[in-house]
């Protein structure tokens, strides 16, 4: 039987308005970059990533130092999402890459893969990558030249064997040049290697896991919530309450994602203390739940699903 080898883009706000193509296997998309960048098109890349069937993995663009503070930026961002590192200029070093990880899985972050490509890896004193091994951290190479299955990008450096090859940053897809990547091994291989295994559109939701909590700090910061598709037969309430600090109003923007489009619940004001903005939507393929904290202090958004039978 012949070695399986998949093949899929990775892209970012540069390729705003670019359609997922039916048949794609895997979808990766910039979330976030050190603590001030949030990726617009993120969003969309995901939704559409889940209506295909694809597995979905987000990633950071790292700067150096304050990975702590990156960490949190991130998860704030992409939660239990299968992520990615993208290392590369000004991202610093080894220690960069080893503080934020740790400090993003301690969160409860997922990410597996590090993209370090051999140029940057060079760049910074070609360093042993032991601690990335020790941690089961998957490195993902570049070298833009025609594929093979034994072409140069295969190669590893630092220790570190690569899992996953960009070998192209202008490949057509979808009218549009992107990065393209390939892997060796099946797509549920795939799953497995980022951690999205587990997680199909017919699993059943663990109500307890899929409790969620996030604070809104600064005007401007938004969550997006994503509880799950849910498997033919089922439907989601999702109850969305919003807690305000501080003794002063504040505003957001409310909306969620189902029967395949955004609706927009509108700007809410929401007081100081717990406040229901919604006790449950009833619909089915209940995707995101989206808030923006648009002026005020500091609210708390939960989430709360749950799934019964039509």
């Amino acid at each position: 039987m012949s070695p399986i080898t998949i093949f899929f883009p990775d892209v970012s706000h540069y390729q705003a308005g670019l359609v997922i193509q039916p048949g794609t296997v895997v979808v990766i998309a910039k979330a976030t970059e050190g603590t001030t960048f949030l990726d617009a098109s993120y969003f969309d890349f995901k939704n559409q990533a889940a209506n295909v069937g694809a597995i979905f993995v987000g990633y950071h663009y790292l700067h150096a130092g304050s990975t702590a503070a990156q960490a949190q930026y991130a998860f704030n961002r992409m939660g239990r999402t299968p992520a990615m590192l993208d290392v590369e200029a000004g991202s610093g070093g080894v220690s960069d890459i080893l503080g934020f990880v740790d400090s993003y899985r301690a969160l409860g972050g997922v990410m597996n893969l590090v993209y370090l490509p051999h140029w940057y890896w060079n760049q910074i004193g070609s360093p042993s990558l032991s601690g990335l091994a020790s941690r089961g951290l998957k490195l993902v190479s570049s070298n833009y030249t025609t594929y093979s299955d034994s072409g140069p990008g295969w190669i590893g450096y630092g220790g570190c064997e690569v899992a996953q090859w960009q070998y192209s940053d202008n490949h057509l897809y979808g009218g549009q040049h992107v990065d393209f990547n390939a892997y060796k091994g099946t797509k549920d291989q795939y799953a497995a290697l980022v951690g999205a295994a587990g997680t199909t559109t017919s699993d059943v939701l663990n109500l307890e896991e899929l409790e969620m909590h996030h604070r809104l700090v600064n005007v401007g910061d938004e969550v997006t919530f994503m509880p799950s598709s849910v498997s033919a037969g089922k439907c989601i309430w999702v109850g969305l309450t919003i807690g305000g600090h501080g003794g002063l109003a504040s505003t957001v923007n409310a909306q969620m994602y189902y029967d395949a489009a955004w609706h927009n619940l509108g700007t809410i004001t929401v007081n100081d203390g717990p406040e229901t903005l919604l006790p449950y939507i009833d619909q089915t393929n209940v995707r995101n739940v989206y808030v923006k904290l648009l002026s005020g202090p500091p609210v708390d958004v939960s989430a709360v699903p749950s799934q019964e039978t039509i």
